[in-house]
């Protein structure tokens, strides 16, 4: 049998959570179980991949202790996994893909965070079944690094931000005085 491409690490958010009607929550319920194996297999890709339930946190729970396990995960020297989709909520995003950056330093893997808009659960309302097929379909051409894949695109971690109120990301110049994570090295 031939050994699994990708390693799918989850950590709950809103791709991965209760699915709900009318106006998004402020804080989201990831499900007990996630979906996102299933919705891998439904894809197509299953057999490509591995799966770690990381955790099953709200984004803006997953804390520095998370984000050291994560890099232990990835830098972990008897992996075969050269492709990381990590599933996460979209409110910490950026932040903890650049903390994560920062962690795992100079890396020959291709690491990619993706998340959703509108949990899976919500059936074909979600972004996130369209943010897992890009990541599946283009994984080979995307360059080592740690990455953002949201509104089907590719996006450096490098200046980027979540828009709130327009449910969409952006890059810009202007540092963020929000990234409440401490330095590398300590906890909180």
């Amino acid at each position: 049998m031939k050994r699994p491409k990708i390693l799918i690490i989850t950590t709950g958010g809103t791709i991965d959570a209760e699915g709900y009607k009318g106006p998004a929550p402020e804080r989201v319920t990831p499900l007990e179980h996630s979906i996102i194996p299933a919705t891998v297999h439904m894809l197509g890709h299953g057999a490509d991949c591995g799966f770690y339930e990381l955790c099953r946190k709200d984004s803006n729970d997953v804390d520095v202790d998370d984000l050291q396990h994560l890099a232990q995960v990835i830098n972990d020297p008897h992996s075969e996994y050269d492709y990381i989709l990590i599933t996460h909520g979209t409110d910490t995003m950026p932040r903890n893909a650049r903390y994560l950056a920062e962690l795992l330093g100079k890396t020959d893997k291709t690491v990619v965070f993706t998340g959703a808009m509108e949990p899976i659960a919500n059936g074909e309302h979600s972004d996130g079944i369209e943010n897992l097929r890009m990541f599946l379909e283009t994984y080979r051409d995307i360059p080592a690094g740690v990455h953002v894949i949201m509104g089907e695109t590719l996006l450096p971690i490098a200046g980027l931000r979540k828009d709130f109120k327009e449910k969409r990301f952006y890059i810009t110049d202007e540092p963020d005085n929000n990234e409440r994570l401490p330095p590398l090295g300590r906890s909180r």
